[in-house]
């Protein structure tokens, strides 16, 4: 799982890529972070954000019990029950024919969470 990073993409966002797929390795991205998939879990996002917006947004949102900007803790219980919310807000943004990781804002990590559902018998 990669952090694309925004309003300034990490600088070894590439190399890194390019590393994982010369290794066969997957990569589920997150742009601008990973807290946009957490946030989906709640309610869906549209346009823009950077990293720190998201950050805060999910804050704000008071839902993720020990999450703040500063302490960047969850629970696997606050999302559990929402994985199919946050996988269908995120399936959204794959509607766009043009869509990718360059996109903001723009996850696949459902796609590695359904993997890893699927793997272990969780549907």
């Amino acid at each position: 799982m990669i952090d694309v990073e925004a309003p300034v993409p990490h600088p070894s966002l590439e190399d890194a890529l390019t590393l994982a797929r010369q290794q066969r390795v997957s990569v589920a991205i997150a742009n601008p972070c990973f807290e946009l998939w957490l946030y989906q879990h709640f309610e869906q996002v549209n346009g823009y954000r950077t990293s720190k917006h998201m950050a805060k947004a999910l804050e704000e949102l008071g839902r993720c019990n020990g999450y703040c900007v500063g302490h960047k803790d969850i629970q696997y219980s606050d999302f559990a029950p929402l994985v199919p919310k946050a996988v269908e807000h995120a399936t959204a943004l794959h509607s766009c024919v043009e869509a990718n990781r360059h996109t903001n804002p723009w996850t696949d990590i459902h796609l590695l969470v359904q993997r890893i559902r699927a793997e272990h018998g969780c549907g």
